[in-house]
């Protein structure tokens, strides 16, 4: 439940915000009543409110870094279950259409089946390499031509603005700020044109890079 006083002008309109918590996903009923005397008529307003369930995400991982916990941990719309994958439940993917492979040295022929197998039933994956990947693991699993950055000869970049009219970014920014402060990376993969880049470098080279029906079956 929660209440909030306004005071409006004639004609005037006025947009306010309810903070209430839902602990269960599903349809739930809902009312907002109007409290203005004296007027006393046609003041309840019935709704349906559509609440997600949690997204339940597996995390499988290389290494001890906890930048994906600290993304989704402290969300409970978020439900994190994070491998290593010396230890990965591969019937875990059937339950969830979002999986995030990070710091993984190579992607072995089981790992490769099951992942293939999740994407197929629409799953959507999401790769951080390993700066010391097997460069022909990655390749035959994603199908794109893979050139690793020499450490010694890439030099850390800062991101071009993303494209606030991209519908993937829809929702995230309150206004487009073309001068807005983003931070800076180095190269570890190069890859060709192939699906839509969503961030770039300020030389162009792609960042962060959708692929859809990109699958290697072989």
């Amino acid at each position: 439940m929660s209440s909030s006083s306004i005071s409006l002008q004639p004609n005037e309109t006025v947009e306010i915000a309810l903070n209430f918590a839902v602990e269960t996903a599903g349809a739930k009923p809902c009312k907002i009543v109007l409290d203005d005397y004296p007027v006393i008529f046609d003041n309840e307003y019935y709704f349906t409110l559509p609440v997600a369930p949690p997204v339940k995400i597996i995390h499988i991982s290389g290494d001890e870094s906890n930048f994906i916990p600290n993304v989704y941990g402290s969300e409970p719309f978020f439900n994190l279950k994070k491998y290593s994958i010396e230890a990965v439940d591969y019937n875990e993917l059937k339950s969830t259409k979002f999986v995030i492979l990070q710091a993984i040295p190579e992607i072995d022929e089981a790992l490769k089946a099951a992942l293939r197998n999740f994407l197929r039933k629409g799953g959507t994956l999401v790769i951080f390499p390993d700066a010391n990947m097997n460069l022909a693991s990655y390749q035959e699993f994603v199908n794109l031509a893979l050139v690793a950055v020499p450490k010694a000869g890439s030099q850390r970049l800062a991101l071009n603005p993303p494209d606030a009219k991209n519908p993937f970014f829809e929702g995230i920014f309150d206004k487009a700020d073309k001068n807005i402060n983003m931070p800076e990376n180095q190269a570890v993969l190069m890859w060709n044109r192939a699906g839509q880049n969503l961030l770039t470098f300020k030389n162009d080279q792609p960042f962060l890079t959708r692929l859809t029906g990109n699958l290697n079956e072989n």
